[in-house]
């Protein structure tokens, strides 16, 4: 008989037979819905002391119906209550199914009660109880879930476990070869995790592939499984199998003249290389490390062995060849498709000129671009054989005809010239006949064609005052960086790149001028400002009390930013919408572009006079600004200064519209003569005698400090004509150097010693006479620097003494 009873203080409880086990109302409705026989309780103790039938297996063969979610409920309330008093039954009977279970499932309390046949799907009964954690189980139906657990994973008998940590990563253990991570793709299929046979073909299809030497991409497609799934189970089972293949294709890479690279390696076993190598450093570090230093070790054996081949090192490839050099201790490569031209007398010229490039780090696409132009010629003129005299101006033109900007044509222009300038130079060594045929083309190359694209660029339009009001009185509708941004750009006339350089240090207060200065990093021009010895850096006052509020507001907002990312930008910003990529960034100037037009948009913002709606440009901005400054009556010059251009031809070429000059040529003796700058006679009577002076002082004093003395040329009186580096500055003028410069100028007289030196010995070690080559160009350059410092050092040491004495 059985008796559901209730007690005040005991609670609910069940009596079977005599027998009393405590429980709960919820379950003993469970054990009615079936109605619990006391037969059927002692029928239920049988079958599992037998051990043979899962648990609802049990549960047909002693209720007589079929599985449904009632009798499920039953069987795991009757698993329960049989705790209290069979504990030794029960765990005798779990621990008999625990090596069947997982020789079909990876170890996991859904997987163990799914082999007994409980519906695991997310409605189902237990799978609903389970979710909620193991902790909400019951004391002892919790222990021997975990005991069940453990047995899996101590099981040496089974072939392979798979043991859930959560939900994405895993841990497994083949042929008991000791516990690896792995991560679980449940998005491509649950079942190949799940199924330890078809988990066994998988590995097995691995270990086959690999021994093959065949790709692993098939294998991920015929199992219906991502590619990093099949690259995590092999880095788990077959971990030293596959890094000794990816040894074979680093190696291949370096016989080869390749770059080393371990993305390449892997790329041939998975396209998403990137995805793998994060998901390895994240979840398994010691092996992301070692795989690390396995391409780094050959890149440090190739730079070794071809470091003693003078750094460059040529295949041939049919018609291609591909060469390898050495940068930054890395090994580069490119390759040069030769096709046509392979046969022809100017291929040798080509490969020289190739390695020479490779040598000096020049840009590939000018070799590239070169090669291309000969076989133009060669299609174009249907010529057998293509030389490097045979060149006629009817080619080049033909060949520039070809590109519609002008900035590809004068490009193409330079390529060309500049690999006739490496042939002359050559020739002038070694045949000295040739040379002048290859000056003359490239005199002919210098000059000016007509073709479509010497046709003048549109310069970019201006912003129309008007449009550039209406977009600042609704600037507060758009995100703080876009507004801040956009005030900054107004003010300064930056590039819209440059504002990735502004740090909270770049605005400081100037007391003489008595105002705020911004430093602007001129990012675009830094080598040419670097050639000519001078810091990309431009100065602009900023007088708008609404951009110094846009300043100081973008440091309050970018604060946690910049710690965070350990950086200065005031601009930086944290990324809410890449995943597992670049977690802060600065907003480019597409994003500037979009939120501004889309601003435009909404207000329907016209220019007068038009009926569309104004397209906004990165660049409008500053050409608002340089044609404002030639309405107001500045010169060429000064708009140069302002905006840190190198040459006074840059704002003709860009602004064509500010052509017209609003000021007259200035012309006067005394600023010619101490600055060798023009001023108009007439506009110079305009000044009085303070003015005169203060212009005097303020071009004097202009002075820009250099690293081994000050220069005192003025940004308005123009280029300086020369290279503004050491060796140009030691016999200047305008170069104030004194005695605390001394050891600087003598470091340069030692360096440029041993420069010339070096190239004097390699000289007479090729047997060329000093007669030979005292007149050739480079060493005259060389020996008129190392002239100018001796004579600047002898100068400034007399100086020295002569102040000692007195």
């Amino acid at each position: 008989m059985v008796e559901y009873l209730y007690h005040r203080k005991k609670g609910n409880y069940i009596v079977i037979d005599g027998e009393r086990f405590r429980s709960i109302k919820s379950k003993m409705s469970y054990l009615k819905a079936v109605s619990l026989h006391p037969h059927d309780w002692h029928l239920f103790l049988k079958y599992l002391s037998e051990k043979h039938l899962t648990l609802l297996d049990i549960g047909e063969h002693v209720f007589g119906e079929g599985r449904s979610d009632t009798l499920e409920k039953a069987i795991w309330t009757m698993l329960e209550i049989a705790l209290e008093k069979h504990s030794t039954l029960v765990q005798e009977y779990l621990e008999s199914h625990v090596h069947k279970c997982f020789r079909r499932y990876w170890i996991h309390r859904y997987a163990f009660f799914e082999y007994h046949g409980f519906n695991m799907k997310k409605d189902g009964f237990l799978r609903r109880k389970l979710d909620r954690g193991i902790d909400s189980l019951e004391l002892n139906m919790r222990n021997q879930i975990e005991h069940v657990l453990y047995l899996g994973k101590t099981n040496k008998t089974l072939p392979l476990r798979i043991f859930s940590l959560n939900k994405s990563v895993a841990e497994i253990n083949y042929m008991d070869q000791g516990w690896t991570k792995i991560t679980l793709d449940h998005q491509q299929s649950f079942v190949i995790h799940k199924d330890i046979t078809s988990s066994m073909e998988l590995i097995d299809s691995i270990k086959k592939a690999l021994l093959e030497k065949r790709t692993l991409k098939k294998l991920a497609s015929s199992n219906n499984i991502s590619e990093s799934t099949v690259i995590m189970y092999t880095l788990a089972v077959y971990q030293e199998l596959f890094i000794k293949v990816l040894k074979k294709e680093l190696r291949r890479q370096m016989l080869n003249n390749e770059e080393i690279s371990l993305g390449k390696a892997l790329r041939i076993h998975i396209n998403q290389e990137s995805n793998l190598l994060h998901k390895l450093n994240k979840i398994e570090t010691e092996l992301y490390n070692r795989l690390v230093a396995l391409a780094s070790k050959y890149q440090c054996l190739q730079v070794k062995i071809y470091n003693v081949l003078n750094k460059i090192q040529t295949s041939k490839i049919l018609k291609s060849y591909r060469l390898g050099y050495i940068q930054n201790y890395k090994w580069r490569s490119f390759t040069i498709e030769l096709n046509d031209l392979a046969k022809d007398s100017i291929s040798s010229d080509l490969k020289a000129w190739a390695m020479h490039c490779a040598e000096r780090r020049k840009a590939t696409n000018t070799v590239q671009m070169t090669i291309k132009f000969f076989k133009y010629v060669k299609a174009t003129s249907k010529r057998f054989n293509i030389t490097t005299t045979g060149i006629l101006e009817s080619d080049i033109s033909i060949w520039l005809n070809t590109f519609n900007k002008p900035q590809t044509v004068r490009s193409a222009k330079g390529n060309i010239s500049s690999f006739y300038k490496y042939l002359s130079n050559q020739a002038t060594i070694n045949d000295k006949g040739k040379a002048g045929s290859l000056k003359k083309i490239q005199k002919m190359i210098a000059k000016d064609f007509s073709v479509k694209g010497d046709e003048p660029e549109n310069p970019t339009m201006p912003l129309p005052e008007e449009v550039y009001l209406n977009i600042r009185l609704y600037l507060d509708e758009l995100e703080p960086e876009i507004k801040n941004a956009f005030l900054i750009i107004s003010a300064t006339g930056c590039r819209p790149s440059e504002i990735e350089y502004i740090e909270v240090d770049s605005l400081i207060y100037d007391k003489n001028m008595e105002c705020y200065i911004l430093k602007i990093y001129a990012n675009k021009q830094a080598k040419t400002y670097a050639k000519k010895g001078k810091k990309p850096i431009r100065k602009v006052p900023i007088y708008d009390k609404e951009v110094l509020q846009a300043f100081h507001d973008q440091v309050s907002l970018s604060e946690e930013a910049r710690v965070e990312s350990r950086s200065d930008a005031i601009f930086i910003r944290r990324n809410h919408n890449r995943v597992h990529q670049i977690k802060f960034h600065i907003p480019s100037t597409k994003e500037l572009v979009r939120d501004i037009n889309a601003l435009i948009a909404k207000y329907k913002i016209k220019a007068d006079l038009d009926d569309e709606l104004w397209k906004y440009a990165p660049y409008q901005m500053r050409s608002m600004i340089a044609t404002t400054m030639v309405e107001k009556g500045h010169a060429p010059e000064e708009i140069k200064a302002f905006f840190g251009w190198m040459t006074i031809h840059t704002p003709e070429k860009a602004y064509a519209y500010i052509r017209e000059r609003k000021m007259e040529e200035l012309n006067t003796d005394l600023f010619k003569k101490h600055f060798k700058l023009s001023l108009d006679e007439e506009r110079l009577r305009t000044y009085t005698r303070e003015e005169k002076e203060q212009l005097f002082v303020e071009l004097y004093v202009h002075k820009r400090k250099m690293e081994y003395g000050e220069c005192i040329r003025h940004p308005i009186m123009g280029e300086c004509g020369k290279l503004q580096t050491a060796e140009s500055c030691a016999s200047c003028a305008r170069m104030i150097t004194d005695i605390p410069y001394l050891n600087t100028w003598i470091k340069f007289r030692d360096n440029q010693k041993e420069i010339l030196d070096t190239m004097t010995a390699a000289l007479d070690k090729e047997g060329i006479s000093k007669e030979e080559y005292s007149s050739w160009a480079e060493y005259v350059i060389q020996k008129h620097r190392l002239d100018s410092y001796q004579s600047l050092v002898d100068e400034l040491t007399d100086e020295k003494e002569r102040r000692c004495q007195h």
